[in-house]
């Protein structure tokens, strides 16, 4: 059983990250009002860092993997999560970043600056390693609720 399926765990890290916010002097940060069309470039960018990813992703598989051999699917699959996650956070860690792109002014206090910067990192890291359809699917619904 994973470590984050158990509820102890989940309830722990609650606690944790409401006494550093209960003892740190965490302002509210204030996002951009991002228009739908502003959005959708920002998220069209992230796409196109999601396709080179998977793309490069393919290119470690195939070269870590023999076509010929026959390899269990679920080694497969998780070699090539591991290396899809390794590259998006890469890429996070180096400047591109979501959240970061939507806050009008970044947190002044050091602490929240880092705990914001952390955030965008995994947010971000997660969103490219899910790939691109995942993030067209996100585009798609947002043009959606606009429509509506």
């Amino acid at each position: 059983m994973a470590l984050f399926d158990r509820l102890p765990t989940l309830l722990l890290m609650t606690a944790v990250a409401l006494a550093a916010t209960f003892h740190a002097d965490f302002s509210a940060i204030t996002l951009t009002g991002t228009k739908l069309s502003d959005l959708g470039a920002k998220l069209v960018s992230l796409t196109l860092v999601a396709l080179a990813i998977e793309r490069a992703v393919e290119i470690y598989l195939s070269n870590r993997f023999d076509p010929d051999a026959d390899c269990p699917r679920p080694d497969k699959r998780r070699a090539a999560m591991m290396a899809s996650l390794a590259l998006s956070l890469a890429v996070s860690v180096v400047g591109v970043r979501l959240l970061a792109q939507m806050a009008d002014t970044p947190p002044l206090d050091l602490i929240q600056r880092r705990s914001f910067d952390m955030v965008d990192i995994i947010l971000t890291s997660l969103l490219l390693s899910g790939g691109a359809d995942g993030l067209h699917q996100i585009v798609t619904k947002a043009s959606r609720t606009r429509r509506a």
